[in-house]
């Protein structure tokens, strides 16, 4: 088990000897020589960083035998690193908001990579406690947080994966060209004027008007309209 100082642990007793054949328990939390329980399910706070070990030993009531259970590691540390990413995925350009979540740093340190067959290329190194970075090109890529307090120091890393951007082909449309409505316009013909067309009044048709002029002047009874 680990954790970040101050860390309280509960202890609990797992064993096939009944409770009324337990004379006696022993719990050693590892800590100094104070640091020990007679109780069933005591607990305990580790105030600084360190590994301890934690002992229990159970005394039988009628054999007076004293069995000891396997030991047990407790680490303490003074930090704790641990972040969240808004997303670990998504096509290019990508971008992710990690925000820390460490116990006990004071000081932070991102360090961005571009992975390929084992290897890894730093890409962006930023000091903000929270960032935001937009990952222009497809690829692997391991963003890690160092967490730090005083020499202390502790990592969390997670993968980000970016893919290219699903090609879109343009949809065809067909078109029809407007149409274009032609009017035939037929020409005019100019028009042969016949003889009975022609705008020279002929002499003869005078002299026959003037003579029916004459017949109604003088005989009115002729006159007609018709």
């Amino acid at each position: 088990m680990k954790g970040v100082a101050p860390l309280s642990v509960a202890f609990k007793i797992n064993t096939t000897i009944p409770s009324n054949e337990r004379s006696k328990i022993e719990w050693e939390f590892g800590y100094d020589n104070e640091s020990w329980s007679s109780k069933e399910s005591p607990s305990y706070t580790y105030e600084k960083s360190g590994t301890y070990t934690v002992t229990l030993s159970i005394t039988t009531k009628t054999t007076g035998k004293k069995y000891t259970a396997d030991p047990v590691k407790i680490t303490v540390s003074d930090i704790d690193a641990s972040f969240t990413a808004s997303t670990t995925s998504g096509t290019a350009p990508l971008e992710v908001k990690f925000t820390d979540t460490s116990t006990g740093a004071t000081a932070w340190t991102w360090n961005i990579y571009k992975t390929d067959g084992g290897s890894r290329t730093l890409q962006k190194e930023l000091t903000d406690r929270n960032i935001t970075y937009t990952f222009q090109n497809t690829g692997t890529y391991e963003v890690e947080l160092i967490a730090k307090k005083d020499s202390n120091t502790a990592t969390e890393s997670k993968t980000i994966t970016v893919t290219a951007r699903a090609t879109t082909v343009p949809t065809t449309v067909k078109t029809t060209a407007p149409t274009t409505a032609t009017t035939t316009v037929s020409a005019v013909k100019s028009a042969s004027l016949s003889a009975d067309d022609n705008p020279i009044p002929n002499p003869l048709d005078i002299i026959e008007e003037l003579i029916r002029l004459l017949k109604v002047m003088l005989v009115p009874e002729n006159y007609s309209l018709a």
